[in-house]
């Protein structure tokens, strides 16, 4: 089971994006704690920190709570109402992502999956993009090979890549195994069922 804090100094807002049904489905979660105020020193007791940016932002907090998650790699997430995209960085441990999408179906029913399946790996992606989470890594694999020379059957020459490319890709090969460029666009089409 993963725990998971949210951190909402508008409690109203979780009622209203969510719905009544919605918003009692979070309450009774077990893994989910609520809280209107950030205590900086109970985040580390929770597996995935959700907390709203202007909250953080207008405390002056944002550098403090990033530092601390990451350096215990726990997940962050910062949602806000201002932000209208959603992305994730520092190597998949912080997603910074809209309200809209935070206070949704999506994100409640993947927070209740965490209750049972012991996932570790990739949560913020799982979370973004469902079950489908594998195609962003895909793409970015399919991408690097792509621009760097590598055909339908060819991989590309190492002297083509730069140390960071080389870093992404030896990453991409543990996750997936050392595929081609048609090996990746055949296992996109399979998720996608096309």
């Amino acid at each position: 089971m993963k725990k998971i804090l949210i951190v909402d100094d508008r409690p109203m807002r979780q009622k209203n994006q969510l719905g009544k049904d919605l918003f009692d489905k979070l309450c009774s979660l077990d893994n989910i704690t609520r809280n209107i105020k950030l205590d900086v020193n109970e985040i580390l007791s929770y597996d995935i920190v959700a907390i709203h940016y202007s909250l953080l932002d207008n405390n002056g907090q944002v550098k403090d709570v990033r530092d601390i998650l990451s350096k215990s790699g726990k997940c962050l997430i910062l949602f806000s109402g201002g932000n209208p995209t959603n992305r994730i960085t520092n190597n998949g441990k912080e997603a910074l992502v809209s309200a809209n999408l935070f206070y949704s179906k999506k994100t409640i029913d993947f927070f209740e999956m965490l209750l049972a399946d012991d996932i570790e790996s990739h949560l913020l992606e799982r979370m973004l993009y469902g079950e489908n989470w594998e195609i962003a890594f895909l793409e970015r694999y399919s991408q690097l090979l792509w621009v760097n020379g590598a055909t339908l059957e060819k991989w590309p020459t190492i002297e083509n890549l730069n140390d960071d490319e080389i870093q992404t890709l030896n990453e991409l090969e543990k996750e997936f195994g050392h595929m081609s460029f048609k090996d990746i666009n055949d296992k996109i089409n399979r998720i996608l069922k096309i």
